[in-house]
């Protein structure tokens, strides 16, 4: 749900709790968002860098990767910089009409298309896993399967767009019919679209995937077992009989290549690839439904309860700052879970060190200690 929609709406009745705000939440607040913005910023910015600049990672999978780093990029963008100039201006519009009808339905589009894209993400693994002999998705799929989430997450903020009015009395708000169901409607559908349904269907993915590869590894395991038995077996015969020594020990390295051979590539790489893989994303998913939840919720609240509007600010805020954090934690989940991510991060890293090492001994190359030095450092770099 749009992380800033229906502040607006009830201005009126939360301007004293703003100007109520001490000064040390302010600047706590002010110091968490800029925090959360430069690590969203720069964490997803890697990842972009990584995946198109990566002849091996430019895949359909990571593509679909890729469109999640730009919408957590333009989520905390459109509602961060924004948004906190309104908050500390008491919500009186400062930035013309147009933007009354593009900043939140902005934040509202990312919001749903990276939901949407990380139900993609989950069928992908799911037909990864449970059909590995079918064809992936190829780069055209995946680009037609990125337009439709887009497409889709448009039609969802139309409506929004629609009510949205500058006022005469200067402030941006939604300006919906006298009844008040239709702007409860709209709410619940954009707590369907954007929580409660992609959670539904990712949870179903992964719990089918999770048991495919539970099954997996446990015929693995028995297979693991038949293999150590066979040797044992082959062991007590190699030491009975002393006139085929030679030639039963050939055949049994032969059969032990054979076997090392067929659960390296049959189950030992890929699935411990795959293993690895489903177990990142599903992090993923745990720390969307987490940071997301209390946002969903609050804004329910606001449109279904009673006496919520006029309440308890700082709750707010933070159920605020738990959606912005949802878009700083995915790069670091990479990073923990994914030996390519993560060497792609360390190559970045390393280009910057040298390039910094680079202009600084062509600044200090009149000293010979200087440069010596240095260019030991690059080439430890």
């Amino acid at each position: 749900m749009n992380t800033s929609n229906n502040i607006s709406t009830n201005v009126s009745e939360v301007t004293h709790v703003l100007l109520s705000d001490t000064v040390e939440f302010k600047v706590f607040k002010i110091l968490l968002y800029s925090l959360i913005l430069l690590a969203s910023t720069l964490g997803n910015g890697l990842v972009i860098h990584v995946i198109r600049n990566t002849e091996r990672m430019w895949t359909p999978s990571n593509v679909l990767i890729m469109n999640l780093a730009v919408c957590d990029i333009i989520t905390p963008v459109l509602s961060i910089l924004f948004d906190l100039p309104l908050e500390e201006n008491e919500y009186k519009w400062i930035y013309g009409g147009f933007m009354c009808k593009v900043l939140w339905p902005g934040s509202t589009f990312s919001t749903t298309s990276s939901s949407l894209t990380l139900a993609a993400i989950s069928m992908d693994r799911y037909r990864v896993i449970m059909h590995p002999f079918k064809s992936k998705l190829s780069m055209d799929q995946v680009k037609i399967m990125i337009s439709l989430i887009h497409l889709f997450a448009l039609a969802v903020v139309t409506p929004y767009i629609y009510v949205l009015r500058l006022g005469e009395d200067g402030r941006c708000d939604e300006t919906w019919s006298a009844d008040s169901a239709y702007r409860k409607v709209y709410t619940m559908v954009l707590f369907l679209v954007q929580y409660c349904i992609p959670l539904i269907f990712m949870t179903i993915m992964y719990t089918m995937t999770l048991k495919s590869l539970y099954s997996a590894s446990l015929k693995t395991w028995v297979m693991r077992l038949d293999h150590v038995e066979e040797d044992a077996s082959l062991h007590v015969v190699s030491e009975s009989s002393s006139t085929d020594s030679c030639h039963s020990g050939k055949q049994k390295k032969k059969k032990k290549k054979k076997k090392r051979a067929f659960f390296h590539v049959g189950s030992g790489v890929v699935s411990e690839t795959n293993r690895r893989a489903t177990k990142m994303f599903m992090v993923v998913v745990f720390v969307f439904a987490t940071c997301m939840f209390p946002n969903q919720v609050m804004w329910l609240w606001n449109d279904y309860g009673e006496e919520l509007q006029a309440r308890h600010r700082i709750i707010t805020i933070i159920c605020l700052m738990f959606t912005y954090a949802n878009s700083v934690c995915n790069p670091v989940i990479y990073a923990f879970f994914s030996a390519d991510f993560k060497k792609g991060f360390y190559g970045v890293y390393g280009k910057l060190c040298c390039k910094t090492i680079d202009e600084y001994d062509l600044t200090a190359h009149n000293s010979q200690y200087v440069g010596s030095h240095y260019n030991q450092s690059r080439t430890q770099c």
